[in-house]
């Protein structure tokens, strides 16, 4: 990881940083909705902001030292510009005079909650020791939806180390289980409302 990689990782872990991107995100979504943008585009498209400023001459917007305010302005608006809605350029724009740029991965993660939030959504994270077949997939799916009694956005990855094992994060939450029948055991304790076998990371 280079210093510039671990200063833009430090900046969205840090609190103070994320409570000014949500701040940003809160404005952007009300940008958004003044406008009659989709939010869902919007979180596509500050998403892809974000990867652009984390590579080549996007990253050198991120270093005050590098370039004085109007230059990094400048430099927004010739990558941006056009190539962006007006709601997303704007954004920019303002984070690039105040100096914020190396707050848009924050901004992109808070206003992604916000608007998951707004549709009903939780993400959720599970991990198999192999990879699950549509028919897992489905049920996990299912049961998390009728426990969540939201939409789950779920990030199915494999983690060879559960040894047949299945586990799954919600938010802060880690539960474990086995596939199949330990499904049915998990979702019996999360309405129960307790946390079960878990393991904190």
């Amino acid at each position: 990881m280079t210093a510039a990689q671990a200063t833009r990782h430090e900046t969205v872990m840090d609190p103070t940083a994320m409570s000014l991107a949500s701040v940003y995100a809160d404005a952007l979504l009300g940008a958004a909705d003044a406008a009659g943008i989709d939010p869902d585009t919007l979180a596509h498209e500050i998403d892809a902001v974000a990867g652009v400023l984390a590579e080549g001459e996007g990253a050198q917007l991120l270093d005050p030292e590098l370039l004085g305010r109007d230059a990094r302005v400048k430099c927004v608006e010739r990558i941006f510009v056009g190539k962006v809605s007006e709601v997303t350029a704007g954004l920019l724009s303002v984070m690039a005079r105040r100096g914020r740029l190396s707050l848009v991965r924050a901004v992109a993660w808070q206003f992604g909650r916000l608007v998951n939030r707004r549709g009903n959504r939780q993400t959720a994270e599970v991990y198999s020791a192999v990879e699950l077949d549509e028919g897992q997939r489905s049920k996990v799916q299912a049961q998390l939806r009728q426990f969540l009694r939201a939409e789950p956005l779920i990030h199915f990855q494999v983690q060879a180390g559960l040894l047949g094992g299945l586990k799954i994060r919600i938010g802060d939450d880690i539960y474990d289980a086995s596939i199949g029948a330990g499904i049915e055991r998990l979702c019996r304790t999360l309405e129960r409302g307790g946390h079960g076998p878990s393991q904190q990371e």
